[in-house]
């Protein structure tokens, strides 16, 4: 995927979540009632048509990283984005039944609430991601094979996956996602890494 592309996506992404999040907490605030002229049943329509197309987003985010290693970020944000995709799903069946109970919608808005507060903190880390591609001045880790002693330092600590092991030393896989830390640099012991 190219730069830009991924830097649209990734701006996309966070609209969603931006308007999902209004809505959730929308939906917790008039839970029954009417508002802006629009009843309650219209607010939950679109609350789950955004949360749909958020899901799809999401979906595909997680597609792009899992071409990366598969790092903790991700781990907790596939569980808990799976599990609020399970009860919003319940939620909105339960939601079409005639006299269906709303518990279920109850333990979705909770959730999916702190789902929304925990992305947002993992979005705030890719900041310094997005500043730097506009700015046109991103850092591309570039690793110096002759100074490399594979000692695995910035594997371990690096965020984003950017680096793998190539023929017993540190190898630049995918440069494209860094976020700009600059982790790598300061715990390389050779200094191999610019």
């Amino acid at each position: 995927m190219k730069d830009k592309s991924l830097y649209r996506f990734n701006y996309l992404l966070s609209l969603t979540a931006l308007i999902a999040l209004i809505s959730s907490i929308l939906l917790e605030c008039i839970h029954g009632s009417v508002f802006l002229g629009l009843v309650f049943r219209f607010w939950v329509w679109l609350h789950v048509a955004c949360c749909s197309l958020l899901m799809l987003m999401i979906g595909y985010h997680l597609y792009i990283h899992g071409r990366m290693r598969y790092v903790k970020a991700t781990q907790w944000l596939t569980v808990l984005g799976a599990i609020t995709l399970v009860t919003g799903l319940i939620a909105t069946v339960v939601f079409c039944l005639p006299q269906g109970s709303h518990v279920v919608g109850g333990i979705h808005g909770k959730l999916g609430l702190v789902a929304m507060v925990l992305m947002v903190l993992h979005f705030r880390k890719r900041l310094r991601w997005f500043k730097n591609r506009k700015a046109g001045k991103a850092f591309a880790p570039r690793v110096d094979v002759a100074r490399c002693i594979g000692c695995k330092r910035c594997i371990k600590k690096c965020p984003a996956s950017v680096f793998i092991i190539k023929d017993k030393k540190a190898a630049t896989h995918h440069e494209l996602f860094c976020l700009q830390c600059m982790k790598c640099v300061e715990l390389c012991p050779k200094k191999a890494i610019s």
